[in-house]
Parts: C-alpha cells; structure tokens; sequence
C-alpha cells in the first residue's frame, strides 16, 4: 500500500484521549544473525486476511491512511475517512497478533457520525504512531446509516477497546453478518509496518518525545532495536553497548528524569519456562546495572522484572519472530520523588 502525505498537519481540539503506557523495546538476538526483521517475512494473520477479504471499498466511501514517515513503528499517522451519503462508524485495527482495536471515533457534537460529503480525521488533534510488532496491519472502519446496525461493542469513555484474538473473531462473525444483510460498510487498507534498521535511527530526542506524547492508541507502542546478543548469554557487548549508552542519555533528561520505568526481560521458546524465566532476569538485572553503575541512573526508578518466554510478541515459528521475542522492554510506570 502507498501512503500519502498531507501537507497541513494541524487539527482541531479533540475531547478525549487515553494515556498508556509507553514501552521501547530491545531485541537480543544472536551474535552474528541478520539484521532487524522486516514486515516481508512476517506472516499475515488469518483474521486480517479475512477482513480484508470481507472488504467492499465502494467508491462512495474513502479511508486513506497519511503517514509522516516511512510506515516505520514509531512512526506518526494518522486515519482519514469520508462519505457521501452520512453515515456512523467505527474504526478497527488489526494487529499482527490477531487482536482488533476497536475505536468509537469523535468527531465533535456528533460523535461517531460522519456528515454527508465531509473529510474526517483520526486523531482530530496530535498523532498517533505505528507500534511493535513489525508485520502486516488491517486499518478498517465500518459504517452503517443507523447506528444500531453497527457491530454490538461495549466501548467505555475511553472510546477504544483492545479485543482478544478469540473476542476478534467473534467480533469478525458479526461483521460478516451484518454485511450478508446489507446492513453495513466495510473499508480498508492492509500495510506492511517494519522496524528501524539499527539503533542508530533512533536519537535521543525521538526517544524521550516517545515516552512523553499523549497518545490514543489502545496498545502499548514500542519501538525494537537491534542489539547483538550472544545465545543463552546475559553478557551485554557490541552494540548494546551503543544502546546503553543512549538510553543513559535519554533518561538524564531532564523531561524524563523524575520517570520510573520497568526493565522487562523476555525470551524465545528455546529452552524450558524455568530456564528462559531466569535468563529473562538476569538480562534484565544487567541493563539496570549497567544504566545505574556506569550512567549513574538512581536505581530506585529501574525495576528489573523476567518473563521469560510467557509473552511473545509474535509466534515463535521462524527464526525471525524468536529474534523479535528476545527482547528487553523499557515500560514507564509512574514517577520517581527521589
């Protein structure tokens, strides 16, 4: 998919969004393996590959997506909608992983109505950016002229609600029958979002504006660096020292320094739980020790915590999906008195 740039970046004042927390993750892999993994090799998702199929995109209805960047995670972009005749919607996104994040967009005093012939944008005010894992994405909206056609989804304050894979594919079911019945629109766009080659696209100032936007994604965005790692080691060289270092500058400062973050160890499926539950620790317990003994971070704001294999990102069927599951995760969880 090609993505357009709009020139005028501005927006009006939007009346909600949800803060989340903000993660950047690090990916260990094994010395000497290939580069970042890439969206190319990543599989699609059977759940995106049927709501794109479910897809009807008459000419009548328009969603492009603008991106600000090179449809990167980190990335900013933001949802574009139009439609002749009026009509409600809802916008949809579905992740690499099989999840839906289902958005009750607002457009103003009407809500989630879109006026006949007028151009309408998600977020109204801000950016969102493209988040962790690398793979292909489904941004879809789906749009009735009575909004009590639309799909049955309990949606809080918040305007968004993060499906589970097996809550997404009920969720597709209704869908799907509500267009058997002519009932609903369905419009989209399916793209591929990669990584950063190395740590090296990243500078500190991208990191810390990172950690410190207000965003309304309803997943927590994260942004993987490469970082050579040898196998079942807790050792940090190569360019993790590269990393480190940057990450001693990002949480010097100053919009960053009352922070608290969580250094999140996680491994492949390569080894027993207990086994990957202690390596996970100990590459945790050394990014903090490193950060608070050579950069000089209070080690109060660093709270070092192992998953082990518990929490991939992706499946771990090829060597590429376990380089992107040997990570460490940067979460900011609250603020630091000291």
């Amino acid at each position: 998919m090609n993505f357009s740039t709009k020139k005028d970046t501005s927006w009006t004042r939007f009346l909600c969004f949800v803060t989340r927390p903000l993660v950047f993750t690090l990916v260990f892999q094994t010395v000497g393996y290939a580069a970042l993994a890439s969206a190319a090799n990543q599989p699609t998702s059977e759940l995106l590959e049927r709501m794109h199929a479910l897809t009807t995109n008459p000419p009548d209805v328009r969603l492009q997506l603008h991106s600000e960047g090179e449809s990167r995670i980190g990335d900013a972009f933001e949802v574009e909608l139009r439609s002749a005749s009026p009509r409600f919607a809802l916008l949809l996104e579905v992740t690499p992983q099989g999840m839906i994040i289902v958005e009750k967009p607002d457009f103003g005093r009407a809500g989630n109505y879109v006026p006949a012939d007028q151009t309408v944008f998600v977020p109204k005010e801000g950016s969102r950016t493209f988040s962790a894992p690398v793979g292909q994405r489904g941004f879809f909206s789906v749009l009735s002229e009575t909004r009590d056609h639309l799909p049955t989804i309990d949606i809080r304050e918040s305007g968004i609600l993060a499906l589970d894979p097996a809550e997404a594919l009920r969720f597709a079911d209704e869908i799907e029958a509500s267009l058997l019945n002519a009932q609903v629109t369905l419009v989209g766009k399916v793209i591929s979002i990669d990584g950063r080659d190395s740590v090296a696209d990243y500078t500190k100032d991208d990191i810390v504006r990172y950690f410190t936007q207000k965003t309304r994604s309803a997943s927590s965005p994260s942004i993987p660096l490469n970082i050579l790692f040898a196998t079942n080691s807790d050792v940090i060289e190569g360019n993790a020292l590269d990393s480190l270092a940057l990450w001693g500058d990002v949480l010097s400062d100053p919009l960053l320094t009352s922070a608290k973050f969580r250094i999140e160890g996680h491994t492949d499926d390569v080894g027993t739980h207990e086994y990957n539950m202690e390596l996970s620790k100990r590459r945790a317990k050394r990014v903090v020790e490193a950060l608070t003994s050579v950069y000089g971070i209070a080690p109060e704001r660093l709270r070092p915590v192992g998953f082990g294999l518990s929490r991939p990102q992706v499946t771990n069927a090829s060597d590429d999906s376990r380089q992107q599951n040997r990570r460490v995760e940067f979460v900011r969880i609250g603020r630091y008195e000291g």
